[in-house]
């Protein structure tokens, strides 16, 4: 039986992503005890953000693990405030945020 049309709630449709060149992009850097809730609780933080990764890379080694995540770059504001929530959590070390023009620089192949 369906509802009448007093009880129906309307939802908006979800906003498409908005697109974002490559070069647009900051790759957020976290490292972190090595334990398997670490990725999903980084990941959390970065949702409650309103921030949605492109691409996650994540190294484990024995005493921690590295978790790269791609975002879209975010103001000089809203970065501070991530990377303040992510090092207020127990279980991360560190966490850096690499702008476009820095992660330019440091990945540019050079000559030897």
């Amino acid at each position: 039986m369906p509802f009448p049309a007093s009880q129906m709630i309307a939802v908006p449709a979800a906003a498409a992503p908005r697109k974002i060149t490559r070069d647009r992009f900051e790759i957020l850097r976290v490292e972190a005890e090595p334990s398997p809730h670490v990725i999903q609780h980084v990941l959390d933080i970065v949702a409650r953000h309103g921030i949605f990764p492109f691409a996650i890379m994540v190294q484990h080694h024995a005493l921690w693990q590295l978790i790269e995540a791609e975002i879209p770059e975010l103001p000089e504001s809203g970065a501070r405030t991530l990377l303040r929530d992510l090092q207020r959590s127990a279980n991360v070390r560190s966490a850096t945020s690499l702008r476009p023009k820095r992660r330019a620089e440091m990945y540019r192949p050079r000559k030897f």
